[in-house]
């Protein structure tokens, strides 16, 4: 999948005082529609996002927060996926390539919302800047998530035959790739 340059409409300058020029965005080609629409999403005052990179912790995340917020209602919890209870907000969008179903998961939350993103803190809806809503960030050791994003994919038949070290190296060669984690955690620290 190719990716991109991708430059956000605005930053959070009120959150962290730097050079948001230097800060390279990159993306799969063609989201752009749909970054602007997370750019504008409304925001509810009880909305909490849990924003991680891939690989981890986000699932365990979810659940305890969804179990926190919802006073531990655990026969709820078993009765409804917790991709339904606390929805990925670029998911649909990924699958689909939708616009105008792209929030539907998320739409059909009732307060207080859990929602769940991987993107990075410049590209995540602007009024979550501007307002108190919170934000859970989890961050795990790069290298522990990396193996498990490998197994995942090895799962999916995505790097089927390949070698950890071969696909870590592939990664590694493309400099985005590594500034990108660095810079998504950095950001949120």
């Amino acid at each position: 999948m190719e990716r991109v340059e991708f430059t956000p409409r605005s930053y959070p300058t009120n959150l962290i005082k730097k050079d948001w020029s230097e800060r390279k965005h990159y993306h799969n080609k063609n989201i752009g529609p749909f970054l602007d629409l997370v750019h504008d999403m409304e925001m509810h005052d009880e909305d909490v996002f849990i924003v991680t990179l891939p690989k981890c912790g986000t699932t365990w995340m979810q659940e305890l927060l969804w179990l926190v917020i919802n006073n531990c209602n655990f026969t709820e919890a078993l009765s409804k996926d917790l991709e339904l209870r606390t929805p990925f907000l670029e998911f649909d969008y990924q699958i689909h390539g939708e616009l105008d179903r792209a929030f539907k998961p998320v739409d059909d939350l009732k307060d207080p919302r859990l929602i769940k993103s991987h993107l990075p803190l410049a590209l995540l809806p602007a009024k979550l800047w501007e307002r108190k809503n919170k934000v859970i960030y989890v961050f795990r050791n790069p290298i522990d998530a990396y193996v498990s994003r490998y197994y995942h994919g090895v799962t999916f038949g995505h790097y089927y035959g390949k070698t950890l070290e071969e696909v870590f190296e592939k990664f590694i060669e493309k400099e985005e790739s590594v500034i990108n984690v660095m810079e998504h955690a950095h950001e949120f620290y």
